[in-house]
């Protein structure tokens, strides 16, 4: 799985626990609902900024979107 697989699916993840819409995310994070699809479904790199974002937003540390289920 390519390293924007994980992060996307780690952000599915994280807003499904937290029951997080894009929308909620998006104006929580200041980052497009676009983006926020295209990062989800793992067919963009993000920048370190975004993702930072994104994290704060959900309250997760960066590292998590990194984390690979065994």
């Amino acid at each position: 799985m390519s390293t924007q697989q994980v992060i996307g699916k780690n952000l599915r993840r994280f807003m499904a626990e937290e029951d997080v819409s894009v929308k909620m995310l998006a104006e929580w994070s200041g980052v497009s609902e676009g983006s926020l699809y295209n990062i989800m479904n793992g067919a963009w790199n993000t920048t370190a900024y975004k993702l930072y974002a994104i994290a704060q937003a959900l309250q997760r540390p960066m590292e998590a979107f990194f984390e690979e289920e065994a």
